[in-house]
């Protein structure tokens, strides 16, 4: 702040011509501009800025300097520690496909990984499952109780301003007791794994691909259920490096609606990522001896809140198949907690919808981070395909 006082009474004491006034002030109108239309094409208005993003109400957001580069982010697009982030976000071909399409609504899954680094830091503080009692008792009835089921079992990103009247619709004593089976009637594979974004690495020369083939392989070989690994990559054919730039969801679409037409046989779709936390988070619990990667599972509500604080649908992402995959995404983890505590991280909620309204029984997963080593990550297979077999009453 020193620094931008003494350069601007710096500045004010120069004599300048007017070719460069008319320079710097015509820098300054295009930033002034620029962040008034990235407001617009992202639907805030300053007050809004100020009073709902910049100031949080709920305590997911650090004070002091994650505060500050959560004001910056959201006024400019500029990511403090990635001056780029700004440029590109100016350059009309950005402003004219990615943001405009997400501010009105037609992209169909939008993922802030960054979210959950605070996330995670929450849960490694705090976060202690709750293990049920074992289900050959039966004895689920806690799960009629929505303020338990949030509290254990589900977390949601701040901005979201989620409260329990976003879980209205849905009985959780009906979802976490629902059957879950195969279909048996067609022939063919059972389980489709496909990756959004197929290039997500981890501590090592892995990726997701080398987990979501070794989930395959676990499920076909030990447990009988026939799966399908797409390994296709939605990534724009200009982007040669490792992270998304916007429009992955799209290309997705209708490559894996078209598989899902030739194998009506699938009965659950599986959209595997990896996390992305800060370097010092790391995502690991002890099973049999040896360190793994957390789980989390990822639904989308298909909800916000109007400014109001009115709940309402986005219906502009329809997704007819919330309550199958909330019930698929709670028997996993009441699964997991049971048989290996600390395994599955909570829920993860949003108001998107991702790649999950395409077939009941769908599940976004992300699978450890950035930070997990290869052998962290490999050493989670066995046991989640151990659980899904066993929600699947296929064991």
């Amino acid at each position: 702040m020193h620094t931008l006082k003494r350069s601007w009474q710096h500045l004010k004491n120069m004599t300048l011509s007017v070719k460069q006034k008319v320079m710097i002030y015509s820098v300054l109108g295009f930033f002034l501009v620029g962040s008034g239309y990235q407001l617009k094409t992202m639907g805030y208005t300053p007050n809004t800025l100020i009073f709902q993003i910049a100031i949080p109400r709920h305590q997911d957001h650090p004070i002091g300097r994650q505060l500050f580069e959560q004001w910056i982010y959201f006024l400019t697009d500029l990511k403090w520690n990635e001056p780029s982030s700004y440029i590109l976000s100016r350059m009309p071909i950005h402003q004219g496909t990615y943001l405009e399409k997400l501010a009105a609504g037609n992209v169909k899954g939008y993922f802030e990984q960054d979210e959950n680094t605070y996330l995670a830091e929450t849960e490694l503080e705090n976060y202690k499952p709750q293990v049920p009692k074992p289900s050959t008792q039966q004895d689920y009835s806690a799960f009629r109780d929505k303020a338990y089921v949030y509290s254990h079992y589900f977390t949601a990103p701040g901005k979201m301003e989620f409260d329990l009247d976003m879980l209205a619709k849905w009985d959780f004593y009906d979802l976490v007791t629902k059957p879950i089976q195969l279909n048996k009637e067609e022939k063919g594979p059972k389980v489709l794994i496909f990756h959004t974004h197929a290039r997500e690495e981890y501590k090592g020369k892995l990726t997701v691909l080398d987990i979501g083939q070794a989930l395959a392989d676990t499920l076909e070989s030990k447990y009988g259920i026939e799966t399908l690994h797409v390994t296709d990559e939605f990534y724009e054919v200009s982007n040669k490096g490792n992270r998304p730039t916007g429009g992955e969801y799209e290309r997705m679409e209708p490559v894996i609606q078209r598989i899902l037409r030739e194998h009506p046989s699938i009965s659950v779709v599986i959209d595997l990522h990896r996390d992305g936390v800060n370097e010092n988070v790391h995502l690991i619990t002890d099973i049999n001896g040896k360190q793994a990667a957390k789980v989390m599972f990822v639904n989308g509500l298909c909800l916000n809140r109007n400014m109001a604080g009115e709940v309402e649908e986005k219906k502009d992402l329809p997704n007819p198949y919330i309550g199958d995959n909330l019930a698929l995404s709670l028997q996993m983890s009441v699964q997991l907690n049971e048989n290996y505590p600390g395994l599955a991280r909570k829920i993860y909620l949003n108001e998107w919808r991702y790649s999950t309204h395409m077939k009941a029984n769908s599940l976004l997963l992300e699978w450890g981070a950035q930070t997990n080593t290869d052998q962290e990550a490999m050493n989670s297979v066995e046991p989640v395909a151990e659980i899904l077999s066993k929600v699947l009453q296929k064991d």
